[in-house]
C-alpha cells in the first residue's frame, strides 16, 4: 500500500524550535549542527543545502514557485534572491515550520497541499523542483504521473521562464559502489530498476532528457551537484571533463541517511570514467535548468 503523506522524525523539534525568537535562532541552529544531529535534522537545517543556488543567477525582480519546500531549507535563499516567493508543502506540519521559520520574511507566501489539487493563478518567472521530481508516482495520476506532472507545471511558467529539477540520479556512481537507494534504503534498488516500486523513482541522464523533452521543455542545461544535491560541495558543468578535477573528491562519499558498502574504490573507478568522458553520467545528482 503506498503511503500518501511524507514525514520524517523532524517535524515535531522542528516546529518547536522555531517557536523560538528569531534572534535566537541562527545561534542555535549553529549548536545543533555542531553536536552530529540524526540526519532528518541535519538535512532541514544545514546551511550547505543552500550551495545548490546560492550561485545561481537569478533576476532580482522576479517571482518563484518553489514547489516541494520541505521544511524551509532554500525557502529563505529564494526570499533574498527574488522579489516574491510562493512554496509549496504537502503537509500542513511543514508548511507551518516554514511560516514559523521565515516569519520576517514579507515576499514569502506559504501553501499546504498538494501542487496538482492547488487553484494557482499566476505565473512565474521560476519554479522549482528540489528532491520532488521522484515522487509522482505517488501524487500525480495517470499511466505516466512524472510526465503528467512536468506538464502541469509548465503551465505556470511565465514566457522565458525556468524550472530547476534536483534529482538523484539512477546508476548515481555511489549506488554503484554500495550505497543504498535513498528512498528505498536498499542495495541496488534503482541499478535493478526499481524491482520494489512503489510509486518512486529516479532517472538517468537520458532518462531525464528524454521526459523533459517529451514535457515540451527544449532548452536543457544539466550541472552535476558532489557529492549530491543534498549537501553539495561544488557544482561541475559538461566542462568538467576538459578540466583537472579532484575525483577523490567525488568518490568514496559517506552516506548520513543509511549505511552503505564500498565494495570497490570509487576514485580509481571515476577516473576511468572521466578518461572515458562519460563520468557526469554517473554523477550522484543532477541539477537542471529547463526552459521551453
Amino acid at each position: 500500500m503506498k503511503n500518501n503523506s511524507y514525514h520524517d522524525s523532524a517535524e515535531e523539534i522542528l516546529l518547536k524550535f522555531f517557536d523560538k525568537p528569531q534572534s535566537k535562532k541562527e545561534k542555535e541552529i549553529i549548536d545543533i549542527l555542531n553536536n552530529n544531529p540524526p540526519w532528518p535534522v541535519l538535512y532541514h537545517l544545514s546551511p550547505q543545502r543552500k550551495f545548490l543556488l546560492s550561485w545561481y543567477s537569478f533576476k532580482k525582480n522576479a517571482s518563484l514557485l518553489e514547489i516541494g519546500a520541505g521544511c524551509g531549507a532554500l525557502t529563505g535563499l529564494f526570499c533574498d534572491k527574488l522579489k516574491k516567493a510562493v512554496a509549496i508543502e504537502l503537509t500542513k506540519e511543514r508548511a507551518e515550520i516554514i511560516k514559523k521559520r521565515y516569519s520576517d520574511k514579507e515576499n514569502l507566501k506559504v501553501l499546504a497541499g498538494n501542487f496538482n489539487d492547488l487553484p494557482l493563478k499566476d505565473k512565474f518567472d521560476y519554479i522549482t523542483l528540489i528532491g520532488v521530481l521522484e515522487y509522482q508516482g505517488r501524487y500525480t495520476k495517470g499511466e505516466n504521473p512524472y510526465l503528467n506532472f512536468l506538464k502541469n507545471v509548465k503551465k505556470y511558467l511565465k514566457k522565458n521562464g525556468k524550472l530547476l529539477i534536483a534529482i538523484e540520479n539512477k546508476i548515481g556512481l555511489k549506488y554503484l559502489a554500495g550505497g543504498r537507494e535513498d528512498h528505498y534504503g536498499s542495495l541496488f534498488e534503482s541499478i535493478e530498476n526499481y524491482p520494489s516500486y512503489d510509486g518512486i523513482k529516479t532517472f538517468t541522464k537520458e532518462e531525464l532528457l528524454q521526459l523533459l523533452k517529451e514535457a515540451g521543455f527544449n532548452k536543457l542545461k544539466f550541472y552535476y551537484p558532489y557529492p549530491d544535491y543534498k549537501l553539495p560541495f561544488f557544482i561541475l558543468t559538461d566542462d568538467a571533463l576538459n578540466l583537472n578535477i579532484p575525483i577523490s573528491s567525488m568518490s568514496q562519499i559517506i552516506d548520513y541517511s543509511n549505511p552503505r558498502e564500498f565494495i570497490f574504490n570509487e576514485s580509481i573507478f571515476a577516473y576511468s570514467l572521466k578518461k572515458d568522458k562519460i563520468l557526469l553520467n554517473f554523477s550522484n545528482s543532477f541539477l537542471v535548468e529547463c526552459q521551453i
